[in-house]
């Protein structure tokens, strides 16, 4: 399993996908600080509240369809895995390492995200003192909303074309940024999204850690999203790699 690993993580070298890993959090977090100083910012929750809306409602829809596009679209051009279907390892395997891979080039994608949120806050000068340990909880609730995507957009671009989960997520980030704000709108809806889920775990988990906001967290709601998250993640990795376990290669 660690040679299928290190073999998938050497096809990304040389290719746009850790450029777009690295440099869509420095962008994002760019704008949140000329936007947010604009706003003459007195609190972190200003920092998070454009970050999140920016980044789960646009990046992990749109941003990581792409990503699971361009992966898709690697073994295209090298033969539709052709010649590692021919190899040892069992075609569950590679699909497996494929989606692992990705899974954690996303989260590297958070972690650089929610860190350079955090600097970006001190570099506004925000008085309060630094929530690092809210904001790394805040990005483990994020990555974690947007993996089941990630791996149905993985399927998505292994059975079709690499622009469908591209479209898709297009479709997602208007349900994300329509249904998932911190808007009343969508508030009996947005649990049957799931492209909304990033969206409202990062609101609640930094709703339930902030002492002033805590009566706002919704305690009812989220923890049956952060189960359905976990499974909907096992069960599209699952079935993308029973799909493409039986996939005929041509």
């Amino acid at each position: 399993m660690m040679r299928t690993l290190y073999a998938e993580w050497l096809k990304y070298r040389r290719t746009a996908v850790p450029w777009l890993v690295i440099m869509c959090p420095a962008v994002v977090a760019s704008i949140c600080c000329i936007y947010v100083h604009r706003l003459q910012p007195t609190a972190w929750a200003s920092v998070l509240n454009f970050g999140n809306e920016v980044w789960s409602g646009l990046w992990i829809p749109i941003g990581w369809g792409l990503i699971a596009g361009l992966a898709g679209e690697i073994e295209a051009s090298a033969g539709r895995w052709r010649s590692l279907r021919t190899t040892e390892s069992a075609p569950g395997l590679l699909y497996i390492a494929k989606a692992f891979v990705l899974a954690f080039f996303a989260l590297v994608s958070c972690v650089c995200l929610w860190g350079l949120l955090l600097i970006s806050g001190r570099v506004l000068g925000i008085p309060y003192p630094m929530p690092i340990a809210t904001f790394a909880i805040c990005m483990w609730g994020d990555w974690l909303g947007g993996l089941p995507w990630l791996w149905t957009a993985l399927w998505l671009a292994e059975g079709s074309h690499w622009s469908v989960p591209l479209g898709v997520g297009a479709i997602g980030s208007v349900a994300a940024s329509i249904m998932g704000g911190a808007t009343g709108l969508g508030n009996n809806i947005w649990p049957f999204i799931p492209w909304t889920w990033s969206m409202r775990l990062v609101y609640w988990i930094y709703a339930a850690l902030t002492p002033e906001l805590q009566s706002a967290a919704p305690n009812l709601t989220i923890w049956p999203v952060l189960i359905a998250a976990v499974i909907l993640s096992i069960m599209m990795l699952l079935l993308g790699t029973w799909w493409f376990h039986r996939r005929d290669v041509v």
